[in-house]
């Protein structure tokens, strides 16, 4: 998702229109009212074996109808996730964190946001990834 993509979002959201995504967003997911629900994982960015700094994210937009929380979470790495590589951490348990969305008290109806994973590196060594989700609300 662009920048400017974001940006239409969050004003689409702040209308309370209906969420309009130029590009269909990479994730959808649904829960009930008044009921978390975990969007993604996010492994660290691997320098020796298969444990490393998680990546910093940033949020843009947030949700208009509900909050984010990121914690920590362990989950089996799955294949090609490096980039649709295999790699000797395939299928292996990894520390790292997960993305959960909460919507809001009584709030029913799609909501969405964006984000970026930095997961550091220098020159053509650095990674950053750009994600964006739509969560309904039943």
């Amino acid at each position: 998702m662009t920048r400017a993509m974001g940006v239409a979002l969050a004003m689409a959201l702040l209308a309370g229109s209906a969420v309009a995504w130029a590009d269909a967003p990479e994730i959808v997911k649904a829960t009930k009212a008044g009921q978390e629900v975990k969007v993604r994982n996010h492994a660290p960015s691997f320098s020796a074996g298969c444990s490393g700094a998680p990546p910093t994210l940033t949020f843009d937009p947030k949700p208009a109808h509900g909050t984010i929380d990121v914690r920590p979470d362990r989950f089996i790495m799955g294949k090609g996730y490096n980039s649709g590589n295999a790699s000797s951490c395939d299928g292996q348990p990894i520390d790292g964190i997960a993305i959960w969305y909460i919507p809001a008290a009584g709030f029913h109806g799609v909501d969405g946001f964006a984000w970026t994973a930095d997961f550091g590196g220098k020159g053509k060594h650095r990674r950053v990834d750009t994600h964006s989700a739509q969560i309904t609300v039943q």
